[in-house]
């Protein structure tokens, strides 16, 4: 089983630059706060990775960014940031095609992860001693072969433990057990599941769930055989026949 610190440099490179400091005095809990949305479509899984630093800590990317990808003069340009995009985008792609986060009944296999993005916070740039809340977002979206409560009975997903987490569960399918996950709440609006809680310390979040059975479409009444086409009635030819009978 991965331990703690290889799961956490699977879901965000940037933990890298927890190591420009001293062990012993960072922790992943006080250098930043880490939340993941999951939201899934019959076919489709988006996961937005949410990573803000607080901004007695704000420094610690700030130093990354100018010590591995700027030019080390204890400022972050806008030109700089641009490339820590581009670069932190590349390395969470890379990461996700060796090791993905997320199964269907145990497995890899049908689901592709397509489009991999990062939106790097405007607050990185100026003096990296220069306190400032920093937010940056990292998404991952996938697709499935075929729709997924096809796919099998149970999705998981892999996540740094200890932080929050939201999973919304389409109208398709009914949630039965939610398992992994510390501090669980789960709301129902409109067929649609929500579910919110933390990443546990004992392994991924499992969400089981069965398929619902849409009828919505079944009664529908807009075939052909239930519409009922009428020609038009000419009105002219209508009133010259009255006319004429008439005479």
């Amino acid at each position: 089983m991965k331990n703690t610190t290889t799961i956490i440099l699977k879901l965000l490179c940037l933990i890298v630059l927890l190591f420009t400091v001293p062990i012993s005095t960072t922790t992943a809990d006080d250098a930043f706060t880490l939340e993941s949305r999951i939201d899934i479509e019959n076919k489709s899984l988006n996961w937005k990775y949410i990573e803000v630093y607080e901004k007695d800590r704000s420094y610690l990317i700030k130093q990354y960014i100018d010590a591995n990808i700027g030019n080390r003069d204890g400022f972050v340009s806008a030109w700089e940031l641009h490339k820590a995009d581009k670069v932190m985008r590349q390395r969470l792609h890379d990461n996700i095609m060796q090791d993905m986060n997320v199964q269907i009944n145990g497995s890899y296999d049908g689901i592709y992860p397509v489009n991999v993005d990062t939106e790097l916070s405007h607050e990185l740039i100026g003096r990296i001693n220069r306190p400032s809340t920093v937010r940056n977002l990292y998404i991952v979206e996938y697709e499935f072969r075929e729709f997924f409560y096809e796919m099998g009975s149970e999705i998981s997903f892999s996540g740094m433990p200890g932080t929050q987490v939201s999973i919304t569960m389409p109208e398709t399918v009914e949630v039965t057990t939610v398992s992994g996950m510390e501090n669980k709440t789960s709301t129902k609006i409109n067929k649609i599941t929500y579910i919110t809680g933390e990443f546990g310390y004992q392994g991924p979040i499992t969400v089981h769930y069965n398929h619902t059975h849409m009828n919505s479409e079944d009664s529908s009444d807009t075939s052909e055989d239930n519409i009922k086409i009428q020609k038009p009635i000419d009105i002219m030819n209508e009133f010259l026949k009255i006319y004429v009978l008439s005479l």
